[in-house]
């Protein structure tokens, strides 16, 4: 049963490795209900034990945005001094919060980031350019609802944003 269990936890790994790098988000909203569903895991350790994992995706995946030149880092500092506490937060806020009740908010955001898979492609297939919002009217609310969110549903904050 203990190696069935690592073979399941490992093939999921295996698929939200795939999957992050084809799509380019983190495995945590994905690997949570999976956890949860195939592996059997309880609710909150379903939630947070991908997080870990998230660390070196994000580094590898910070880099080659870097080295590409595609981070704005005057956007990345205001929604990270807003995120950090409200993540902080969020976590704190699991306490109050039954354990179901966060896999089903998991499961309604992974519904909605679905559903904006598709605006984005119709967005992308019209040739537009768009202006990147500077405003702390747009990046202080963004902040505070990813790293809230993030804390909370222990996802990573960029499939937030």
């Amino acid at each position: 049963m203990f190696s069935l269990t690592i073979a399941i936890i490992a093939g999921i790994g295996i698929l939200i490795g795939l999957l992050s790098g084809l799509f380019g988000i983190g495995g945590a909203l994905i690997a949570t209900p999976l956890l949860k569903v195939f592996a059997g895991l309880p609710p909150l350790l379903a939630l947070a034990s991908p997080l870990p994992a998230a660390i070196p995706s994000a580094i590898s995946g910070s880099i080659v945005y870097h080295r590409n030149r595609l981070i704005d880092f005057t956007i990345a500092k205001v929604i990270l001094l807003c995120a950090i506490p409200l993540n902080y937060i969020g976590v704190e806020a699991t306490k109050y919060v039954d354990g179901q009740i966060l896999m089903i908010l998991t499961g309604a955001f992974l519904l909605m980031v679905g559903c904006t898979f598709f605006i984005r492609g119709w967005m992308l297939k019209e040739e537009k350019t768009y202006e990147v919002q500077r405003s702390l009217k747009v990046l202080i609310p963004a902040g505070i609802a990813t790293g809230f969110l993030s804390g909370l549903l222990a996802i990573g904050g960029g499939i937030v944003l």
